[in-house]
């Protein structure tokens, strides 16, 4: 009841897991789970006691006892104040609903300096109902499938850039798909003294709420430059790059090849602050793999595209 508290204080501000060990019974005992609550060093030790913590148990690395369930939304409303480089966005690339989930997660970097983490992404399902000991009738946020297990998958991202990863799952058909929720966060791989491992960045969407295709900003206020991985990815013969610009800015996107080699010209002109977007027709270019590029201002950041004839 405390998560579900939280989820519905800070709203898509904060993703929630619950876990269930070898203490729960089906439907909530996941033995990936099991071994991610179990694995995670080192336990910490409390009045002769050894406890396992989880991430999601302690608040992005805050140096405090964020077992204490009365203290996390304090310490939430604290991380909230501190700003994140990072931005992660999860996205449908296909897949038949009831039966398969096809996604990528795209995650970037905005600040100065490269960024190592773990990538963890998770299917909870919340509505569950069950009669458990403590008398809790319906069960929210519990974890369905982990990927790519419960170690996460190491990544690096440079300053200014970005990777899209694609993340692929079969959904059981006692699953309900309108209660299904897709937990992503990128996690650093610094332990601090007290067993803690901040993480940088994280997002949470509704799987019925998933799209496909480029993120629609419309209402949304520009925060910082931003060059969105193309959609789609791969693709044959036109796909669509987005970009956003907090301020008015002379903007020129160019295509290269493999070999460094500058392909095309793809925008050369002046933009007003705002999220904008460009058709590209490769219509005339041989299949691979080509690289395009920004240039607004200060700003310079680089993406992989994929044409597949």
């Amino acid at each position: 009841m405390v998560l579900d508290n939280l989820a519905h204080q800070f709203g898509s501000q904060v993703a929630v897991i619950s876990i269930y060990t070898s203490g729960g019974s089906p439907p909530f005992y996941n033995s990936t789970a099991y071994q991610k609550i179990y694995n995670y060093p080192p336990p910490y030790w409390l009045s002769g006691t050894w406890y396992f913590a989880t991430p999601w148990l302690w608040v992005d690395g805050n140096k405090s006892a964020a077992y204490v369930t009365n203290t996390w939304a304090n310490h939430i409303n604290q991380r909230l104040q501190v700003p994140s480089d990072l931005d992660i966005h999860i996205s449908r690339t296909g897949g038949h609903e009831g039966s398969s989930l096809d996604m990528q997660i795209e995650v970037n970097n905005t600040g100065s300096n490269s960024v190592t983490g773990k990538l963890h992404c998770v299917l909870t399902e919340n509505g569950i109902q069950w009669s458990a000991p403590n008398g809790q009738q319906i069960h929210n946020h519990v974890p369905r499938i982990w990927w790519p297990d419960q170690n996460g998958m190491s990544l690096t991202i440079p300053s200014g850039n970005g990777t899209t990863i694609p993340v692929n799952w079969t959904l059981q058909t006692a699953w309900n798909p309108d209660s299904l929720w897709v937990v992503a966060y990128l996690q650093s791989n610094t332990m601090q003294p007290d067993s803690t491992i901040e993480i940088y960045q994280g997002a949470t969407m509704k799987v019925s709420d998933l799209t496909t295709g480029i993120p629609n900003h419309e209402n949304e206020t520009v925060q910082d430059y931003h060059l969105f991985q193309n959609y789609p990815n791969p693709f044959n013969p036109t796909t669509t790059i987005q970009f956003g610009l907090p301020e008015n800015a002379h903007v020129q996107i160019e295509l290269f090849n493999l070999a460094g080699q500058k392909v095309a010209t793809l925008l050369n002109d002046y933009k007003q602050a705002g999220y904008h977007s460009i058709d590209f027709d490769g219509s005339g270019l041989a299949s691979g793999v080509y690289f395009y590029s920004i240039h607004a201002g200060e700003f310079k950041q680089v993406r992989k595209m994929i044409l597949m004839k």
